[in-house]
């Protein structure tokens, strides 16, 4: 802080420290001034200088103990002169003769309000030498031209915010005074004080004598003695009896406007009371936008609302009750709900729920909403039909799909409420718990709407359209959704347009956006604490998806187990379509064995139960592959029926069809398969249009059609570039691994794309178990094809039975596989035999 005062002393004329009693304002210059220099005077003010001439006399007296000014200066001969403008015309002269420049401190300057003294300052500034440096403390502004100073560069200022201690300032303190905080409890009484350099310095005393940090951090306030000392000495008793009493009435509010202040006081001029305040450095300051509230020091506060309570201790619930009605009037809704919990008053609390309770659910505040509910009491909700909406919302927002429900019933069995728009929020509130718990939603309100919730009647008809599979319709009233909830403020609605955005990027192939709009929802739950909503699982399941698809297994892996964690138990497709991300996070964690049978099982669970196609097609591709790499014939033959009978003549049935053909190596009717899936839909999912392209690859390289391979292997990659989707390449024959490496450095702008799949085509864990393989398991899977026995493979290679199953069951380990059969298999598709 020195080093501050230092620079603006250098760079201005006049340097002013203004802030209320207990910045450390004397110190700061004491330290400064003590820093060494022969030039600098210092004039400590106080009442006795409302007298000019022992004012002008201290002056000269300062001046005369500083070693720069030479015996036969004018400063050691002149008496104090009896006007002011005859001492600072003689001061002016004989300051410009000195030798070189000085500098005046005039420390508690708030403490001259004479006059004569005051315009002996102003004269002295308006002819200030160039020599000469001022300095002034003051804890308010003094009556000079502060304004016209400032435009011409001539006042440095340093303030109360410039006085504030940091926490690394603050620490510093407490080492100093033999105090050793832990970080948590320095932050802490930073934030109790305000960084008030007296409030700190006060807590270090005190600290020095007790045991225990944690309690004293928390329990300390502007009641603690020391503290109350302080504020009373310096602070409150400079105050008329009226304005302390007023101080007291306010002190309920941390912020508060005149207007506000006058209702608590009943004092009429409550805004001259805090422009006076403000002025003299009284511990209260304006803030807030366009600087109409007030703020006092909150050790000030604290000591004040305790002086009420020993004083008025039946006026403090009261006070309470007023500020929650005027704030809510002013649409301080959030402060009104403190304000009212804190009053403890039924009846205001109902009101409040009953005319904001729904803003501040649509805000994300479920923990006010649900704190004044229990205040409420039970008989106030449950004899209300709009306060048992309310309730269930709160709840669902917390998680508690159960409650919600009831509460939802609860309503419907209650008389028609009143409120305006009770109707259609009781039909959203059943709508989205259903949703939440992975059912069909109810029918949709056809009732207006306005404000957030008209935004949640969008969204909840952007998710009927997704279940409908009317994905471009889903997407442009989710687009509107969103619109509407930024337009209005409401985050909360704002985040779930977000999540359902996601899924339908997701059903329709759209992955850049699905992840975009994933990972911005999710961000948004966690800075304002909505993790919990149930609503917020689909957003986790398509971020781990895109984490799937950019061959992030451990990434995806975190998403899928965090929306199990927060979300509400979910069945149907919703339950099978968490499920099948699991797995295939699973499978890409490195354990193929454990996926197929939690594949398996939720197709089983669900049943008949209806899919969406993207979803089906999805599933199917990842429990055929995983089956055919097992070599699981049976399996396998059992997700192509399901997916024929689901998805009808579509792409994906026929690719599967390309898959199993290739891995038996009928590349012939691999690639009669794959010239199906090319030209059945009029638009491929983009997953889907990638799997084709690279078994295009694998069918045209297999076949010696390098040229056409090469040509496939680009259109994947243009494909796949823009959403990185990477996954199929590390599933992806190893004959399109040496192609793809081949080629690296001629596929233009895609390079640097091609360059990321080949390191996750070769990073795979499929191809990390083939590399592990030695040359004598390579030699042992060469001959498992063949109807030989194990004894006679052993012959034919020189070695004993139990060396050769040794080497079996380390190569059906490399390849994930659990018999020989499946070990030929995956040893053929992945071209190592």
């Amino acid at each position: 802080m020195s080093r501050s005062l230092q620079d603006e002393v250098e760079n201005f004329p006049l340097t002013m420290i203004s802030a209320p009693a207990g910045y450390g304002k004397t110190l700061l210059l004491a330290e400064w001034a003590g820093a060494g220099g022969a030039d600098k005077a210092w004039v400590s003010a106080d009442g006795g200088d409302n007298d000019p001439g022992r004012f002008f006399a201290a002056v000269l007296a300062a001046l005369r103990e500083c070693p720069l000014v030479p015996a036969d200066s004018a400063l050691r001969a002149n008496a104090p002169a009896a006007e002011p403008a005859d001492f600072v015309a003689r001061l002016v002269d004989a300051v410009d003769e000195l030798p070189g420049r000085i500098c005046l401190i005039l420390d508690d300057a708030h403490e001259i309000v004479d006059p004569r003294s005051r315009h002996a300052i102003e004269l002295l500034v308006r002819h200030q030498p160039a020599n000469l440096r001022l300095i002034l403390a003051t804890r308010s502004d003094p009556s000079l031209p502060l304004a016209r100073l400032r435009l011409h560069g001539r006042l440095g200022e340093l303030r109360e915010p410039d006085l504030r201690f940091s926490e690394a300032e603050a620490g510093t303190l407490f080492r100093q005074a033999g105090v050793t905080l832990e970080p948590g409890q320095l932050a802490g009484l930073v934030e109790k004080t305000g960084g008030w350099a007296a409030g700190l310095r006060l807590a270090s005393r005190s600290l020095r004598e007790t045991a225990d940090r944690d309690g004293f951090v928390a329990k300390f306030t502007g009641d603690d003695r020391a503290v109350a000392d302080y504020l009373v000495s310096e602070v409150l008793t400079r105050l008329p009896d009226g304005t302390r009493e007023f101080l007291r009435a306010v002190s309920i509010c941390e912020d508060l406007t005149p207007a506000l202040a006058a209702v608590l006081s009943g004092r009429s001029d409550a805004a001259d009371i805090f422009a006076e305040l403000e002025h003299e450095g009284s511990l209260v300051i304006r803030t807030g936008e366009g600087r109409r509230w007030y703020r006092m020091h909150p050790l000030l506060r604290s000591y004040l609302q305790a002086e009420l309570t020993r004083l008025h201790p039946r006026a403090t619930a009261r006070l309470h009750a007023v500020a929650a009605v005027w704030l809510a009037d002013d649409r301080q809704i959030g402060p009104a709900f403190a304000h009212a919990t804190r009053a403890q008053d039924p009846a205001t609390l109902s009101s409040l729920l009953g005319r904001h309770g729904l803003d501040l659910l649509l805000a994300g505040d479920h923990r006010t909403v649900l704190r004044a509910l229990e205040l409420a009491g039970p008989a106030e909700v449950s004899g209300s039909a709009w306060l048992t909406v309310l309730s269930g919302l709160a709840h669902l927002q917390a998680g508690d799909l159960a409650t919600a429900r009831a509460r939802v019933a609860e309503a419907g069995a209650k008389a028609e409420s009143p409120h305006a728009e009770a109707a259609s929020v009781q039909t959203l509130l059943a709508s989205a718990c259903a949703m939440a718990a992975g059912e069909a939603p109810e029918a949709g309100t056809e009732v207006p709407a306005a404000g957030g919730v008209a935004a949640w009647t969008s969204l909840d008809k952007g998710w009927r359209l997704v279940r409908e599979n009317r994905l471009r319709e889903a997407q442009a009233e989710l687009c509107e959704a969103e619109e509407l909830a930024r337009g209005y403020g409401t985050d909360y609605v704002t985040l779930h347009c977000l999540a359902a955005r996601s899924v339908a990027a997701w059903l329709e192939g759209d992955y850049a956006t699905m992840s975009a709009t994933s990972a911005e929802s999710l961000a948004l739950a966690k800075a304002n604490g909505w993790e919990a909503t149930p609503w917020l699982t689909s957003a986790r399941v398509t971020k781990a998806f895109g984490h799937l698809l950019r061959a992030e297994p451990e990434d995806a892996l975190d998403s899928a187990r965090a929306a199990r964690h927060f979300g509400a138990p979910v069945s149907g497709p919703v339950g099978y379509a968490i499920e099948v991300v699991e797995a295939l996070c699973v499978h890409d964690a490195g354990d193929p064995h454990a996926a197929a049978r939690k594949l398996r099982l939720a197709r089983a669970e669900l049943g008949e139960a209806a899919l969406l196609p993207a979803v089906a097609a999805g599933a199917a591709l990842a429990e055929f592959r995983c089956a055919l790499a097992l070599g699981r014939e049976v399996v396998a033959r059992e997700v192509l029926t399901w997916a024929r009978e689901r998805l009808g003549q579509s792409a994906e049935p026929a690719l599967m069809t390309a898959w199993h053909r290739y891995a038996a190596k009928d590349f012939a009717g691999a690639g009669q398969a794959l010239a199906r899936a090319s030209v059945l839909p009029a638009r491929l999912p983009l997953l889907t249009a990638v799997e084709i392209r690279l078994m295009a690859v694998a069918v045209a390289a297999a076949t010696g059609r390098r040229t056409l391979a090469i040509e496939a292997l680009g259109e994947a990659l243009r494909l796949a570039a823009p959403a990185r989707v990477l996954r199929p390449f590390a599933e992806a024959d190893r004959g399109v691994r040496q192609l793809l490496v081949d080629q690296l450095g001629g596929f233009d702008r895609l390079d640097g794309f091609a360059h990321e799949a080949s390191r996750v085509m070769c990073g795979s864990r499929r191809d990390r178990g083939a590399a592990l393989l030695t040359d004598r398991e390579h030699a042992v899977l060469g001959r498992l094809a063949s109807p030989q026995s194990l004894e006679e493979l052993a012959e034919s290679l020189s070695v004993s039975v139990n060396t050769v199953k040794t080497h079996v069951r380390a190569i059906y380990t490399k390849l994930g596989v659990s018999n020989r059969r499946a070990a030929v298999t995956t040893a053929r598709e992945r071209g190592l035999a």
